[in-house]
């Protein structure tokens, strides 16, 4: 009898501890905002001296040591993207180690140009960058959130990055409205939409901005993003980094562009391709050494036959692409096919 009371109680309470964990998510992800607007109204003498004593608010992150690392304010992430930037950080590998290597390899490497960073998020990737050489070029952060904007702004003054911009703009392949919420973009009509989306082409023309450098991670929506920067690209760029998302995401969001499209789009633009390996870390201890000490496998991908490189490989990938093969491996060393990691 007991045990069949304990089981009747399990399986009434059971729905409910699920139902108050969501509110709980809900809750945590929805004052997000407040937060943010009450660390921005907390003034820039707060945050230089924080920043001067090294003592970071529980809504900041420090990636890197003292000195030489860089603070990330993570007020408008929801709370599971806080821990796990903190737990990133803790663990020494940082985020993306692979894709962050080359960024500020390539970065460091190259006559002083411009970094655009598109889907910047929180804008680590602008942060550690401006980080790796406070000296000279110019990074441009594109996030189509309002709120992580504010973030990304909030940690370029937290560091005192004089060299970073941040523009919340909506990338496509066109000129429509849309609806901008939370980590979403949806299609919309004049009558309902909050933003309008622009081409990299038109928002590089407006701005009088000539990138050298491109990282682009924008989840399924690069097929009509790269489809609005063909000028630029055939023109300034000399470095893309892309995150290419599975097929599922390109169909959502980038729908009727597949991957090989993607490929032959930068090939047309003159970029010789390569297949970098290590960008989603397995639980390989011999992979995170080769992380730790700053090494690097990539391969290049036939031109003539840019598809194999996307033989049996569904999830993300990431694509390199240079428009000068001497001084892509000038930055990151020659290429390599050491099946450690393929």
């Amino acid at each position: 009898m007991h045990s069949f009371f304990h089981w009747l109680l399990f399986r009434l309470l059971r729905p409910l501890n699920r139902f108050l964990q969501r509110v709980a998510v809900r809750a945590a992800d929805a004052i997000s905002p407040t937060l943010v607007y009450w660390l921005e109204q907390s003034g820039k003498d707060m945050q230089a001296a924080a920043a001067q004593s090294r003592h970071l608010s529980p809504l900041q992150v420090r990636f890197g040591p003292p000195g030489t690392g860089f603070a990330l304010d993570v007020s408008a992430a929801p709370w599971r993207v806080r821990r796990e930037y903190q737990q990133l950080a803790e663990s020494g590998l940082g985020y993306e180690p692979v894709m962050t290597r080359c960024v500020t390899a390539l970065w460091n490497g190259s006559p002083a140009g411009l970094f655009l960073d598109l889907g910047a998020f929180l804008g680590i990737y602008a942060c550690q960058v401006a980080a790796s050489n406070q000296t000279s070029g110019r990074i441009v952060a594109v996030e189509s959130n309002p709120a992580y904007c504010r973030s990304i702004e909030m940690s370029v003054r937290l560091n005192g990055f004089s060299n970073v911009e941040v523009i919340n703009a909506v990338a496509s392949n066109d000129i429509h409205p849309v609806i901008v919420r939370d980590n979403t973009v949806t299609t919309s009509d004049e009558a309902h939409g909050n933003a309008h989306t622009t081409t990299i082409d038109r928002l590089c023309q407006e701005r009088s901005l000539a990138p050298t450098l491109v990282k682009v991670d924008v989840h399924g929506t690069e097929g009509i993003v790269l489809q609005g920067m063909r000028e630029i690209l055939r023109q300034h760029v000399r470095f893309l980094l892309l995150e290419s998302h599975s097929y599922r995401y390109l169909d959502r969001y980038s729908p009727g562009v597949t991957r090989e499209e993607i490929l032959e789009l930068l090939i047309e633009a003159g970029f010789a391709l390569f297949h970098v390996a290590g960008h989603r870390l397995h639980a390989d201890d011999k992979q995170r050494a080769c992380v730790r000490n700053g090494e690097l496998a990539y391969r290049p991908i036939p031109p003539e036959s840019p598809r194999q490189a996307l033989f049996d490989r569904m999830d993300e990938l990431f694509i390199l692409a240079a428009k000068d093969p001497a001084e892509l491996a000038a930055c990151l060393g020659p290429p390599s096919d050491d099946p450690l990691w393929y």
